[in-house]
C-alpha cells in the first residue's frame, strides 16, 4: 500500500499569489454554496481553516454565496422544465407509434415522476372527478360574469369561497 502524505496547507495568506488567492476565494464561494464547512473548504483549497474563516468575515463573500445558490436553484428549475418537455414529447411519440416497447413507456413515466409529473391512480382520479362535478357551473353563468363589473365579480368569488368553506366544514356531519 502506498502511504498518502497530507499536503501541507498554506498558513500565511500573504505568501499566495494574487491570482491564486482570487481563484481560491472563488472556489471557496462555490464550495460554501454547496454546503461545505470551513474545514472542508480549507482542505480543498489547501489553506488553513482560519484563513477561510477570515475570508468569510467579508460580507461580500456571503453575498456571492447567496448569488451562487440562487443561480444554481434557477438553473436546476430550468433544467427540470426542459426535462419535463422532452419527456412529454417522448411520451407522445410512444403513444403515436404502437411498435414502441412498453419498456420505453415505463422509463418515460418514471422520468416524469422524477421531475414532478406524477401518474394519478384510479382512486385519486375518481375523487378528483367527484370534487369537480360538485362545483360545475353552466357556460351561461360565465358569460353573465364576464359582463359584470369587477367589484361584483370579486364579491361572487368571495361568496364561492365561503360556499366551499361551508361544504368542507359540514363534511362528516351528514
Amino acid at each position: 500500500m502506498s502511504s498518502q502524505r497530507k499536503a501541507r496547507k498554506t498558513e500565511n495568506e500573504k505568501l499566495i499569489d494574487a491570482s491564486d488567492l482570487q481563484w481560491m476565494k472563488d472556489r471557496a464561494v462555490f464550495l460554501k454554496a454547496a454546503g461545505l464547512s470551513y474545514r472542508k473548504i480549507s482542505d480543498v483549497v489547501r489553506v488553513t481553516t482560519s484563513i477561510v474563516k477570515h475570508w468569510f468575515e467579508d460580507p461580500e463573500m456571503h453575498t456571492r454565496v447567496e448569488q451562487v445558490r440562487a443561480d444554481t436553484l434557477e438553473g436546476a428549475i430550468e433544467f427540470l422544465k426542459s426535462a419535463q418537455l422532452e419527456l412529454v414529447q417522448h411520451l407522445l411519440e410512444v403513444a403515436r407509434d404502437p411498435t414502441r416497447g412498453s419498456d420505453q413507456l415505463k422509463a418515460i413515466l418514471e422520468g416524469l415522476g422524477l421531475v414532478g409529473i406524477v401518474k394519478v391512480n384510479k382512486s385519486e382520479s375518481k375523487a378528483s372527478t367527484e370534487a369537480t362535478t360538485q362545483h360545475e357551473f353552466s357556460p351561461e353563468f360565465f358569460d353573465k360574469l364576464e359582463g359584470m363589473p369587477m367589484e361584483t365579480q370579486e364579491k361572487l368569488a368571495a361568496l364561492a369561497g365561503e360556499m366551499d368553506e361551508l361544504v368542507e366544514e359540514s363534511k362528516g356531519a351528514e
